[in-house]
C-alpha cells in the first residue's frame, strides 16, 4: 500500500513539473528551390523526448515520420473516403460569419497564446544566388538591415552566390520556450472574453405583456 502511495505521489508531482515548468519545444528544417521548379524540404519538431520528422519534395508527396527516442512509432494509415454524391445542404435562418470575421477571432486567440511563448535561440542560414547580379545585391542588403532590426536571438547568416546560378536555400533551427499551464490560461481568458462579448452583442427579448395588462387588453376588445 505504501509503495502504491509513493507512486501515486510521483506521478503527481512529475504531471504537476510538467504542467507548471517551461517546456522546449526544438525545432530544424531546411529547404532548397532551383529555377526549373524542382524543390525539396525537412525537418523535424522535437518534444519531451517524441520527434516528428517529415519531408517532400515536388518530384514526391510529404512523408512524416513519429519517433520515441529512437524508435520508430508506426503511423495509422489514412484510408481514402469513398466519393459521395453531393447532398444539398438545408437552409438556415442564421448566416455563417463572415470568413474575415473568423480570421480575426483565430487570431485574437493566437495573440494571446503568443504572450505565453517564447523564442529561444535560432539560427537561420540562407544562401541564394540569382541570374540578374543587382536582384542579388538589392536582397543582400535588404537582409543585412533586416538582421539588425530582429530580436538578439535571433541570428541571421546570409551566403549570396555572384556566379549567376539561380539556386536558393534556407535552413533554419531553434527552439521555442512555453508552459503548458500559461498557454492554457491564454485560452481560457480568450475563450472568456468572446463568451462575454457574445453575450454583450446579444439582443435583448422583447418585453412580455403582464397578466394584468393582457386581461385588460381583452377587456377593451
Amino acid at each position: 500500500m505504501q509503495l502504491l502511495l509513493l507512486l501515486a505521489a510521483s506521478l503527481l508531482t512529475l504531471l504537476l513539473l510538467a504542467f507548471f515548468c517551461v517546456i522546449r519545444l526544438q525545432f530544424e528544417g531546411k529547404a532548397i528551390g532551383e529555377p526549373n521548379g524542382f524543390w525539396a524540404a525537412a525537418g523535424g519538431v522535437s518534444l519531451l523526448g517524441f520527434t516528428v520528422a517529415f519531408s517532400g519534395s515536388s518530384k514526391s508527396e510529404l512523408r512524416s515520420e513519429l519517433h520515441l527516442g529512437r524508435r520508430r512509432l508506426k503511423l495509422p494509415k489514412r484510408k481514402a473516403k469513398a466519393e459521395k454524391p453531393a447532398t444539398p445542404k438545408p437552409e438556415t435562418l442564421k448566416p455563417a460569419a463572415p470568413l474575415t470575421d473568423r480570421v480575426d477571432q483565430a487570431l485574437d486567440g493566437l495573440r494571446g497564446v503568443r504572450r505565453a511563448i517564447a523564442l529561444g535561440s535560432t539560427d537561420v542560414d540562407v544562401s541564394y544566388g540569382f541570374s540578374d547580379i543587382v536582384l542579388t545585391g538589392q536582397i543582400s542588403g535588404a537582409l543585412y538591415a533586416l538582421s539588425g532590426a530582429l530580436p538578439p536571438q535571433i541570428r541571421v547568416k546570409q551566403t549570396p552566390r555572384w556566379d549567376g546560378v539561380e539556386r536558393f536555400e534556407l535552413s533554419a533551427a531553434g527552439s521555442l520556450l512555453f508552459s503548458l499551464f500559461g498557454v492554457l490560461r491564454e485560452l481560457g481568458w480568450y475563450m472568456l472574453s468572446r463568451r462575454r462579448a457574445v453575450r454583450r452583442n446579444r439582443p435583448e427579448p422583447p418585453a412580455r405583456a403582464h397578466d394584468g395588462q393582457v386581461q385588460h387588453l381583452r377587456d377593451r376588445q
